[in-house]
């Protein structure tokens, strides 16, 4: 059986979803995967909008 990966907005939906019923919520990112320093940025900012409190960053 063929899983397909979930899409970025999946795992957007997903924090918001677990937000909303309550859960205090830990996103980071894994760094060092062919990202930019703009992806990196662009992450940092996203997670900010989410109102991530904890953000472990993996190399």
């Amino acid at each position: 059986m063929f899983v397909l990966p979930h899409t970025y907005d999946d795992r957007i939906n997903t924090i918001k979803y677990a937000k909303e019923i309550g859960l205090d919520v830990c996103s980071g990112g894994i760094f060092g995967l062919g990202e930019t320093i703009i992806d990196r940025i662009e992450m940092a900012f996203d997670l900010r909008e989410l109102g991530i409190c904890s953000i472990p960053i993996n190399v």
